[in-house]
């Protein structure tokens, strides 16, 4: 994210601060100030809150922090007596007033006239005759989608537009024309057994011209070839009628084992159904997976995220799960130091625990090594908003949505958490029902419904939240509330569990 102000710039992901093009050389806490100001220039900040972000709490003198207010105001220009950047109000706090500071700057690829060619991986067939082969012919699309996204002459359609294309062919014309699609990508996948056929189409999207078809059949233990050789073709394709001589390289893969990833791809996929049931599944096939291929990184990081789910969800017991989540994520960034996913679930982690500080270090260093993986960004964000940074939540938890063909309806809910603590509670609704409606059984949403409704004044519709929660988690209690969601003390902590507290959710 870079903010421009008079004649600087910060940026957040490569925490420097320039002048008229010059490194205005800092200290890390003097950054982190200046950066938190002007990520919350829109009100005063508390001394108890810069207090908690730069110094994660600790007990500091006010000389201490008046100190790096001055060194904050020297390095931006200002002094005590102008107050030009840096504005103190007496009793209540600090404002960033510098003037002409404009939103984080959009990514390039989404900046100005944007020419490149525009996807939409629509979901893949299930040809297979069994439902439960959904998750395989899913997620052949979504990691279709992840690999494509990281070309830079291609931009990818987002995931709520993707289902709007899911329509009769009559009207699916004018939304693609309106959207500004150029190629539609479709599939179908059939897995009998140790065999598996892929077809896979790229097809113009206003003349319905097919550009390039393929059809795939072997062994199932092939299918990371297969991934392979549709990624290049539909590049290649492309490249021949669009995009020049840019060629896509091939991607790194956490393991070797078709067998191993299988099990990954159906543990993913059971649990986003966020259901007691999926979330035992998910767990024990992750550890099936890593049984058959210790090395797998990326096996090791999703279930460091299953198991923080035990414990904000609450759907079954299980002795320390933040503990088991940290080894898993800390294994994955050992076996893949410079995975994007595996620093991502590591910060989640820590974010979870409440050292929000930490956790954005883990998350700045995932963005760096991939700033196209849309998990970073919804799970930064989402401790963006425990730590009290709303608008920086809300900027990357739309760009996650921005980023993903296939996001899950949690992310939704990390959109709507944004806009509850901007107080935009019609907003935060829509966000939350939007998400209710496929994913009922998902506690941390409800549970956030109840406040929203609340501070809304729907108070029959809390209660009838309450109601929910209780029928979920029979034993639901305030004090688990306020262990599973790591909000900084302040006001929105107080606005979050006196609302609980008052529609019903027992102490």
């Amino acid at each position: 994210m870079i903010f421009a102000f008079e004649d600087f710039q910060l940026d957040t992901q490569l925490r420097e601060i320039k002048r008229a093009g010059s490194i205005v050389e800092v200290q890390p806490q003097v950054f982190e100030l200046i950066a938190y100001l002007v990520e919350n220039r829109d009100r005063v900040v508390s001394k108890d809150e810069v207090i908690e972000h730069v110094w994660d709490g600790r007990i500091i003198s006010d000389g201490a922090l008046n100190a790096r207010i001055n060194s904050a105001r020297t390095a931006l220009g200002d002094s005590g007596d102008v107050q030009k950047m840096i504005k103190t109000f007496a009793r209540r706090g600090f404002r960033f007033v510098g003037q002409q500071a404009s939103e984080p700057a959009e990514p390039q690829a989404l900046q100005g006239d944007d020419a490149r060619p525009t996807l939409a991986v629509l979901p893949f067939i299930n040809l297979s005759g069994d439902q439960e082969q959904d998750y395989f012919s899913n997620g052949m699309a979504v990691d279709l989608a992840i690999d494509l996204s990281k070309h830079a002459g291609l931009k990818l359609l987002s995931r709520n537009i993707t289902f709007a294309l899911d329509v009769a062919d009559g009207d699916r014309l004018q939304t693609l024309e309106k959207l500004g699609v150029t190629h539609l990508i479709e599939g179908s996948v059939r897995k009998m057994n140790d065999r598996i056929r892929v077809s896979v189409e790229l097809i113009g999207a206003v003349d319905g011209e097919t550009l390039w078809a393929e059809r795939y059949d072997g062994e199932f233990s092939e299918i990371f070839e297969f991934q392979d050789a549709i990624r290049s073709q539909i590049v290649t394709a492309l490249n021949y009628n669009l995009l020049g001589e840019e060629k896509v390289e091939q991607q790194g893969r956490s393991t070797s084992n078709a067998v191993a990833y299988d099990l990954y791809m159906k543990g993913r996929e059971r649990y986003f159904h966020y259901t007691p049931d999926g979330l035992k599944d998910a767990i024990e096939l992750l550890k099936q997976a890593i049984d058959l291929d210790g090395d797998f990184a990326d096996a090791h990081a999703y279930l460091a995220y299953f198991y923080t789910a035990v414990r904000t969800l609450r759907f079954i017991d299980m002795d320390d799960p933040l503990g088991l989540a940290e080894s898993s994520a800390l294994k994955a960034v050992e076996l893949a130091p410079e995975s994007a996913l595996a620093n991502t679930w590591l910060g989640w982690v820590y974010g979870l625990r409440g050292e929000h500080q930490r956790a954005y270090d883990y998350f700045d260093k995932a963005i760096s090594i991939d700033p196209e993986l849309p998990e970073v960004f919804t799970y930064y964000g989402s401790i963006c908003i425990y730590g009290g940074r709303p608008e920086m939540a809300l900027k990357l938890s739309q760009r996650a949505l921005e980023l993903h063909s296939f996001a899950p309806p949690s992310w939704d809910f990390h959109v709507g958490q944004a806009y509850y603590l901007l107080k935009d509670f019609d907003k935060a609704i829509q966000k939350y029902e939007q998400a209710r409606e496929r994913i009922p059984k998902f506690t941390s949403l409800r549970l956030h419904m109840i406040a929203a409704y609340w501070e809304a004044g729907r108070l029959d519709e809390a209660q009838q939240e309450v109601a929910a929660v209780m029928d979920i988690v029979a034993d639901y209690t305030l004090t688990m509330a306020s262990d599973n969601y790591p909000y900084v003390e302040g006001e929105t902590r107080s606005r979050f569990l006196a609302s609980l507290k008052a529609a019903g959710i027992p102490e």
